[in-house]
């Protein structure tokens, strides 16, 4: 890895977030009838979508930035999955990705398969059309990887991975049931909790309310589209 350019973030403000994306709007509207609940879960993603830190994302990058008592390492490239310039969409491959909070330290990378490939579009917020591609060992995330939404949504991807590791490297076949999707999204979601658990003692980032609502909202718009 690069020798990572150390930069540190003065704090959170969350007039920066970006909105919330359309469908994901929809769904808000569509699966929770309480208004205030549906407030209560806008709040929760725009608070996850607070940035660790700021990123200028070049093609090639090693950065370390700070936040609290997290600190995230990064090391990316650009890559040729899945851009399109006529849509002014690109995707930037992760080579690393370390997450530490005091005496404990996590490499992302470290818990896929060697051969599988983690893709992000810091340009988009589309985070809902994140995805995970068996067949071409690929994972895909819609969103800046320095928001805790974000990198909790490549958890969940790679969670799938070790839901299903029979379906990886293997020709795509719709054979689930609905009840077979929403159980796969359960044990991905567990698995990208269990990753995250020791930094949701930093709650101005990783906070258990928020992330709870996104997981809730996250199952609801797969129960949408089965």
């Amino acid at each position: 890895m690069k020798e990572p350019i150390e930069r540190e973030n003065e704090g959170l403000k969350l007039e920066n977030s970006y909105p919330i994306s359309e469908g994901v709007e929809k769904i808000i509207k569509q699966r929770i009838s309480n208004p205030k609940e549906q407030e209560a879960t806008r709040g929760a993603l725009i608070f996850l979508s607070q940035k660790i830190g700021e990123v200028k994302y070049d093609e090639v990058c090693g950065m370390e930035i700070k936040n609290g008592g997290i600190t995230l390492l990064i090391e990316y490239r650009t890559s040729a999955y899945f851009s399109d310039e006529e849509q002014k969409r690109f995707f930037l491959e992760i080579s690393h990705l370390i997450l530490k909070i005091d005496d404990y330290e996590i490499n992302i990378m470290d818990i896929m398969p060697e051969d599988c490939r983690a893709l992000f579009d810091p340009k988009s917020n589309d985070l809902e059309k994140s995805g995970e591609y068996p067949e071409e060992k690929i994972v895909t995330v819609y969103g800046d990887i320095t928001e805790p939404k974000v990198i909790l949504a490549l958890l969940h991807e790679i969670g799938h991975i070790h839901a299903e590791p029979e379906k990886y490297g293997k020709p795509f076949r719709k054979t689930n049931t609905n009840q077979e999707i929403v159980l796969s999204e359960r044990k991905a979601w567990a698995f990208a909790l269990r990753i995250i658990k020791p930094f949701l003692r930093q709650e101005n980032l990783f906070n258990k309310q928020a992330i709870n609502k996104f997981k809730n909202l996250s199952l609801d718009c797969v129960k949408e589209h089965i």
